[in-house]
Protein backbone atom coordinates (compact mmCIF):
# COMPACT_ATOMS: atom_id res chain seq x y z
CA UNK A 1 0.00 0.00 0.00
CA UNK A 2 2.71 2.27 1.01
CA UNK A 3 4.36 1.66 -2.55
CA UNK A 4 1.06 2.66 -4.59
CA UNK A 5 0.95 5.74 -2.42
CA UNK A 6 4.73 6.80 -2.96
CA UNK A 7 4.36 5.71 -6.98
CA UNK A 8 1.31 7.55 -6.73
CA UNK A 9 2.75 10.85 -5.42
CA UNK A 10 5.81 10.40 -8.03
CA UNK A 11 3.26 10.70 -10.86
CA UNK A 12 1.48 13.35 -9.54
CA UNK A 13 4.73 15.53 -9.65
CA UNK A 14 5.73 14.30 -13.04
CA UNK A 15 2.08 15.52 -14.14
CA UNK A 16 3.04 18.94 -12.19
CA UNK A 17 6.29 19.56 -14.26
CA UNK A 18 5.21 18.87 -17.47
CA UNK A 19 2.26 21.22 -17.10
CA UNK A 20 4.89 23.59 -16.07
CA UNK A 21 7.37 23.18 -18.73
CA UNK A 22 4.66 23.70 -20.98
CA UNK A 23 3.71 27.23 -19.82
CA UNK A 24 7.28 27.74 -18.95
CA UNK A 25 6.76 30.51 -16.15
CA UNK A 26 9.08 33.36 -16.07
CA UNK A 27 10.67 34.52 -12.95
CA UNK A 28 8.98 37.69 -13.40
CA UNK A 29 5.28 35.80 -13.31
CA UNK A 30 4.77 36.33 -17.04
CA UNK A 31 4.21 33.46 -19.15
CA UNK A 32 6.86 33.15 -22.14
CA UNK A 33 7.16 30.59 -25.31
CA UNK A 34 9.26 27.80 -25.36
CA UNK A 35 11.62 29.68 -27.61
CA UNK A 36 12.67 32.35 -25.08
CA UNK A 37 14.78 29.26 -23.55
CA UNK A 38 14.87 25.88 -22.30
CA UNK A 39 14.50 27.38 -18.16
CA UNK A 40 11.66 30.10 -19.34
CA UNK A 41 13.70 32.63 -18.14
CA UNK A 42 12.25 35.72 -20.59
CA UNK A 43 14.61 38.13 -21.52
CA UNK A 44 12.60 41.27 -20.06
CA UNK A 45 12.78 40.04 -16.91
CA UNK A 46 16.58 40.67 -17.02
CA UNK A 47 15.37 43.93 -16.05
CA UNK A 48 14.50 45.71 -12.89
CA UNK A 49 11.07 46.39 -12.57
CA UNK A 50 10.54 50.12 -12.47
CA UNK A 51 14.42 51.08 -12.77
CA UNK A 52 16.02 53.65 -15.16
CA UNK A 53 16.45 52.47 -18.74
CA UNK A 54 19.44 52.98 -20.36
CA UNK A 55 17.95 56.04 -22.50
CA UNK A 56 16.82 57.71 -18.90
CA UNK A 57 20.53 56.56 -17.54
CA UNK A 58 22.45 58.65 -19.92
CA UNK A 59 20.24 62.09 -19.97
CA UNK A 60 21.81 62.40 -16.67
CA UNK A 61 25.21 61.73 -17.48
CA UNK A 62 27.62 65.07 -17.32
CA UNK A 63 28.57 66.62 -20.50
CA UNK A 64 32.44 64.79 -22.02
CA UNK A 65 35.38 66.98 -21.48
CA UNK A 66 38.75 66.41 -23.43
CA UNK A 67 39.65 62.66 -24.70
CA UNK A 68 36.10 61.90 -23.58
CA UNK A 69 34.14 63.78 -26.74
CA UNK A 70 33.51 60.90 -28.51
CA UNK A 71 34.77 62.25 -31.91
CA UNK A 72 37.79 63.25 -34.17
CA UNK A 73 36.20 66.48 -35.26
CA UNK A 74 34.57 69.42 -32.91
CA UNK A 75 33.21 72.71 -33.56
CA UNK A 76 34.59 74.99 -30.75
CA UNK A 77 32.83 78.43 -30.04
CA UNK A 78 34.70 81.37 -30.01
CA UNK A 79 35.74 82.80 -26.42
CA UNK A 80 35.21 86.04 -27.95
CA UNK A 81 32.88 86.36 -30.34
CA UNK A 82 30.79 83.48 -29.50
CA UNK A 83 30.38 82.25 -32.83
CA UNK A 84 31.52 78.65 -34.07
CA UNK A 85 34.59 78.42 -35.47
CA UNK A 86 35.46 75.79 -38.31
CA UNK A 87 35.18 72.01 -37.83
CA UNK A 88 38.98 71.08 -36.44
CA UNK A 89 40.71 67.98 -34.76
CA UNK A 90 39.61 67.44 -31.50
CA UNK A 91 43.44 66.21 -30.93
CA UNK A 92 44.40 69.61 -32.16
CA UNK A 93 42.57 72.22 -30.30
CA UNK A 94 43.83 69.83 -27.17
CA UNK A 95 47.34 70.56 -28.16
CA UNK A 96 46.70 74.17 -28.52
CA UNK A 97 45.73 74.88 -25.22
CA UNK A 98 47.18 74.94 -21.50
CA UNK A 99 45.60 71.35 -20.35
CA UNK A 100 46.63 72.78 -16.80
CA UNK A 101 44.27 75.75 -16.32
CA UNK A 102 41.58 75.03 -19.47
CA UNK A 103 39.88 72.14 -20.21
CA UNK A 104 37.20 71.82 -23.26
CA UNK A 105 33.41 70.61 -22.39
CA UNK A 106 30.88 69.12 -24.80
CA UNK A 107 27.79 71.25 -25.08
CA UNK A 108 25.71 67.92 -26.02
CA UNK A 109 25.03 69.97 -29.44
CA UNK A 110 25.63 69.10 -32.78
CA UNK A 111 26.82 71.35 -36.21
CA UNK A 112 25.97 70.07 -39.04
CA UNK A 113 28.61 68.51 -41.06
CA UNK A 114 29.72 68.00 -44.62
CA UNK A 115 28.93 65.18 -46.64
CA UNK A 116 32.48 64.16 -47.97
CA UNK A 117 35.55 65.71 -45.96
CA UNK A 118 39.15 64.75 -46.88
CA UNK A 119 40.25 62.77 -43.85
CA UNK A 120 38.76 59.24 -42.73
CA UNK A 121 35.56 59.78 -40.64
CA UNK A 122 33.36 57.32 -38.40
CA UNK A 123 30.17 57.03 -39.97
CA UNK A 124 28.76 59.36 -36.25
CA UNK A 125 30.44 62.16 -37.28
CA UNK A 126 29.35 62.02 -40.70
CA UNK A 127 25.66 61.02 -39.60
CA UNK A 128 25.27 63.61 -36.47
CA UNK A 129 27.07 66.15 -36.93
CA UNK A 130 29.69 67.42 -35.39
CA UNK A 131 30.10 68.11 -31.25
CA UNK A 132 29.99 71.77 -30.22
CA UNK A 133 32.81 72.18 -27.58
CA UNK A 134 33.63 75.30 -25.41
CA UNK A 135 36.98 76.25 -23.43
CA UNK A 136 36.19 76.46 -19.75
CA UNK A 137 39.13 77.97 -16.78
CA UNK A 138 39.28 75.57 -14.34
CA UNK A 139 40.42 78.20 -12.06
CA UNK A 140 36.84 79.97 -12.94
CA UNK A 141 34.67 76.79 -12.15
CA UNK A 142 36.22 76.91 -9.14
CA UNK A 143 35.64 80.39 -8.11
CA UNK A 144 31.95 79.92 -9.42
CA UNK A 145 31.63 77.01 -7.11
CA UNK A 146 32.61 79.08 -4.47
CA UNK A 147 30.60 81.86 -5.28
CA UNK A 148 27.31 79.73 -5.16
CA UNK A 149 28.04 77.90 -1.93
CA UNK A 150 28.39 81.56 -0.58
CA UNK A 151 25.53 82.35 -2.21
CA UNK A 152 23.55 79.31 -0.21
CA UNK A 153 24.96 79.63 2.93
CA UNK A 154 23.87 83.57 2.71
CA UNK A 155 20.44 82.46 2.05
CA UNK A 156 20.16 79.65 4.41
CA UNK A 157 21.50 82.59 6.87
CA UNK A 158 18.24 84.90 5.60
CA UNK A 159 15.72 82.13 6.05
CA UNK A 160 15.79 82.32 2.18
CA UNK A 161 15.18 78.97 -0.16
CA UNK A 162 16.97 77.83 -2.83
CA UNK A 163 14.40 79.69 -4.87
CA UNK A 164 15.33 82.80 -3.05
CA UNK A 165 11.97 82.83 -1.78
CA UNK A 166 11.36 82.78 2.34
CA UNK A 167 11.44 79.89 4.23
CA UNK A 168 7.91 78.38 5.67
CA UNK A 169 7.54 76.05 7.59
CA UNK A 170 3.84 74.45 8.62
CA UNK A 171 3.22 72.83 11.82
CA UNK A 172 0.14 70.97 12.66
CA UNK A 173 -1.04 70.51 16.32
CA UNK A 174 -3.51 69.20 18.21
CA UNK A 175 -5.70 70.92 20.90
CA UNK A 176 -4.78 67.90 22.79
CA UNK A 177 -0.80 67.78 21.66
CA UNK A 178 1.58 66.00 25.22
CA UNK A 179 3.69 69.02 26.51
CA UNK A 180 6.28 66.63 24.86
CA UNK A 181 5.03 66.53 21.14
CA UNK A 182 4.19 70.61 21.79
CA UNK A 183 8.20 71.40 23.08
CA UNK A 184 9.41 69.25 20.19
CA UNK A 185 7.28 70.90 16.78
CA UNK A 186 7.63 74.25 18.39
CA UNK A 187 11.57 73.78 18.32
CA UNK A 188 11.54 72.98 14.98
CA UNK A 189 9.58 75.98 13.83
CA UNK A 190 11.69 78.14 15.87
CA UNK A 191 14.47 77.53 13.77
CA UNK A 192 13.13 78.37 10.81
CA UNK A 193 12.02 81.79 12.86
CA UNK A 194 14.85 82.11 14.05
CA UNK A 195 16.10 82.48 10.55
CA UNK A 196 13.73 85.32 9.36
CA UNK A 197 11.49 82.49 7.78
CA UNK A 198 7.86 82.14 8.32
CA UNK A 199 5.34 79.24 10.31
CA UNK A 200 2.16 78.44 9.97
CA UNK A 201 0.71 76.67 13.07
CA UNK A 202 -2.46 74.89 12.72
CA UNK A 203 -4.84 73.41 15.25
CA UNK A 204 -7.88 71.40 14.96
CA UNK A 205 -9.52 68.45 16.66
CA UNK A 206 -9.91 64.32 15.29
CA UNK A 207 -12.65 62.44 15.60
CA UNK A 208 -10.96 60.74 19.08
CA UNK A 209 -10.19 64.00 20.20
CA UNK A 210 -12.47 66.75 19.31
CA UNK A 211 -11.99 70.81 19.97
CA UNK A 212 -12.71 72.03 23.37
CA UNK A 213 -16.24 73.75 22.83
CA UNK A 214 -15.27 76.53 25.29
CA UNK A 215 -13.92 79.26 23.45
CA UNK A 216 -12.19 80.87 26.66
CA UNK A 217 -10.13 77.34 26.57
CA UNK A 218 -9.13 77.46 22.88
CA UNK A 219 -7.89 81.10 22.90
CA UNK A 220 -5.99 80.31 26.13
CA UNK A 221 -4.54 77.50 24.43
CA UNK A 222 -3.50 79.63 21.33
CA UNK A 223 -1.61 81.60 23.90
CA UNK A 224 -0.15 79.40 25.26
CA UNK A 225 1.38 78.07 21.87
CA UNK A 226 2.16 81.52 20.71
CA UNK A 227 4.30 82.42 24.23
CA UNK A 228 6.61 78.67 23.71
CA UNK A 229 6.78 79.49 20.54
CA UNK A 230 8.20 83.26 21.30
CA UNK A 231 10.22 81.60 23.81
CA UNK A 232 11.62 78.77 22.11
CA UNK A 233 12.68 81.66 18.96
CA UNK A 234 14.62 83.87 21.72
CA UNK A 235 16.33 80.53 23.16
CA UNK A 236 16.90 79.87 19.34
CA UNK A 237 18.63 83.13 18.67
CA UNK A 238 20.05 83.46 21.65
CA UNK A 239 18.87 86.74 22.57
CA UNK A 240 19.39 88.78 26.32
CA UNK A 241 15.80 90.31 25.56
CA UNK A 242 12.75 88.37 24.72
CA UNK A 243 12.46 88.64 20.80
CA UNK A 244 8.58 89.91 19.16
CA UNK A 245 7.17 87.90 16.54
CA UNK A 246 5.40 89.45 13.92
CA UNK A 247 2.24 88.38 11.70
CA UNK A 248 2.58 87.90 7.89
CA UNK A 249 -1.26 87.10 7.36
CA UNK A 250 -4.44 87.78 9.84
CA UNK A 251 -4.89 84.50 12.22
CA UNK A 252 -7.97 83.00 10.55
CA UNK A 253 -10.41 80.95 12.96
CA UNK A 254 -13.38 78.78 10.77
CA UNK A 255 -15.28 76.16 13.67
CA UNK A 256 -13.07 74.14 15.81
CA UNK A 257 -9.79 75.24 13.34
CA UNK A 258 -7.51 77.93 14.28
CA UNK A 259 -4.69 79.02 11.74
CA UNK A 260 -1.59 81.20 13.27
CA UNK A 261 0.49 83.06 10.64
CA UNK A 262 3.94 83.97 12.46
CA UNK A 263 7.11 86.12 11.06
CA UNK A 264 10.42 85.74 11.93
CA UNK A 265 13.05 88.67 12.81
CA UNK A 266 14.70 90.27 10.18
CA UNK A 267 18.47 88.53 10.82
CA UNK A 268 21.13 90.80 11.70
CA UNK A 269 24.27 91.12 9.06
Amino acid sequence: MQMRRTTAMLRQCQLCLRLASTRQIAPSGVPVSRSAGRRGYAISSMITPGGPSSATRSNKREPAKDEAIRSRLVVLVDPVSGSLLPPARLDAVLASMNRNTHYIVDTQARSPGPASVSMPLPVRDQSAGYPIVRIRSKAEEVQKAREESEKRRARKKLGLSATGQLEEKEVQLSWHVTPHDLKHKLSVAARTLAKGGRTMVELQGTRAQPAPVDPQVRRRFVDAVQEQLITATTDELKATDRIALSKYKDDAVRGFRTTLYFQGPKPSK
